[in-house]
């Protein structure tokens, strides 16, 4: 389970048992399924509804197979721009991505290409 600062919570399951740290350190790309609670990282992080993720809204170290923007704990979706790419599992992505571990250093550099948590769009706003 995680708990957000803004009181949300969500519950994912993992693809084999083994310590979240591990899938971390891996650098693999795996999908998560969703349990319950905060369906996408945008309403688990910043209590927002309405975003449009792609299928496969969980993943842990997701990264674009062309460009070096990467969530290590979330997903992507589009608001601004479209699918763009996909992950190493196959799974769309986009210049738009909601999670943890938030990495853009295709379009960077900027104040926000590298955030702990939150929303990035590489149209570099505070979001």
């Amino acid at each position: 389970m995680i708990i957000a600062e803004c009181g949300e919570k969500t519950v994912l399951s993992l693809p084999t048992e083994k310590p979240l740290m591990d899938y971390f350190t891996s650098n693999t790309c795996e999908n998560l399924t969703y349990v319950s609670g905060a369906v996408d990282p945008a309403k688990l992080i910043l209590n927002v509804d309405g975003i449009n993720f792609f299928p496969q809204i969980w993943r842990i170290n997701s990264k674009h197979t062309s460009y070096n923007f990467k969530v290590k704990l979330g997903g992507y979706f589009a608001s601004i721009w479209q699918s763009c790419d996909a992950d190493t599992k196959g799974n769309k992505c986009s210049y738009e991505m909601a999670g943890f571990g938030l990495s853009d250093l295709q379009w960077g550099p900027s104040v926000y290409a590298i955030k702990s948590f939150g929303i990035r769009s590489t149209s570099d706003y505070a979001g």
